[in-house]
Formats: C-alpha cells, sequence, structure tokens
C-alpha cells in the first residue's frame, strides 16, 4: 500500500536528500515588446524622489521608474551599466515586484513611504477594506491639520 508523506526521500545511507534549487525562471522578452525599468537609485527618496524626473534617451523616469520603454533600448542600457538587468520588468511590475528584486524590506520608513506616495487610493482602499480605509484617511487628516495649526500658530 502507497501512503503519501512529507518527508523527503532517503537516499541508501538513509539521509533525506536536499531539496533541488529551482531557478526562478526569467521572463522573456522580444527586442520590440514593452517593459518597465527602474534606475539603481529607486526607492531612495533622497536619490529618487518619488516625483522627481530624469530622462535618458529621451525616456522619462518619474520617481525612478520608465514604463513602456522597449526592450531593445532596455538592453542596451545594461550594456552601457545605467540599469541592472534585474531592474527590468514586464511592463505591468508593480511596486512590489520593485521591492522583492531590489531585496527591500518595505516595512522600512523610507520604503514605506515610496510604496505608500505610488500606490494608487483604490489599491489602498483594496488592501484596507472600506472601513479601514476610511479610518485610516480621517487619522491622516487629522494629524495633517493639527500639524498645520501647531505651525500656524508658531509663525
Amino acid at each position: 500500500m502507497t501512503t503519501l508523506t512529507d518527508t523527503k526521500p532517503k537516499d541508501a545511507a538513509g539521509t533525506a536528500e536536499p531539496a533541488p534549487v529551482t531557478k526562478k525562471p526569467e521572463l522573456v522578452f522580444e527586442d520590440d515588446d514593452f517593459v518597465t525599468v527602474i534606475a539603481r537609485s529607486w526607492g531612495d527618496p533622497q536619490l529618487c524622489p518619488p516625483l522627481k524626473e530624469a530622462s535618458i534617451d529621451r525616456v522619462t523616469f518619474t520617481g525612478g521608474v520608465a514604463r513602456n520603454v522597449r526592450y531593445d533600448l532596455a538592453k542596451k542600457w545594461v550594456k552601457l551599466g545605467i540599469v541592472s538587468k534585474d531592474h527590468i520588468f514586464a511592463n505591468n511590475a508593480s511596486v512590489e515586484d520593485f521591492m522583492k528584486a531590489t531585496g527591500r524590506n518595505p516595512l522600512e520608513p523610507g520604503n514605506l513611504a515610496t510604496a505608500l506616495q505610488t500606490i494608487s487610493p483604490e489599491k489602498l482602499i483594496a488592501i484596507l477594506g472600506d472601513e479601514h480605509a476610511k479610518a485610516f484617511a480621517k487619522a491622516v487628516q487629522a494629524q495633517v491639520s493639527s500639524r498645520k495649526a501647531t505651525n500656524d500658530d508658531d509663525k
């Protein structure tokens, strides 16, 4: 009788074999595909503020992100050392994808600020739910109003 178990198969010596290492498949693009490219400084609020614009080869990076870049151009940038091949993504890539690829912890203050500045209100509501989103927005608005009142009093 055969049973399913969660144990790893054992070799002749009776020790468990290490699990095979499976490499994450790389995305394969054609030269005329459109991709998203992030700058090496993406996510650093001092070097790459979310609304700062910069251009390379007539392509605009906003907050260190360039969308709708032809893959053949992105490959050229890799050869020139302008970007890393690990910073080329599918055109619909998200901030979460960028964070995973760059090894950033989304909960660190600088990374959290970047994530919050780039997330759409619709997505934030979808993540938090209507009631939590309303409570969060109300709390943020109260804090902003309180700071503004304090700053106005100092003048």
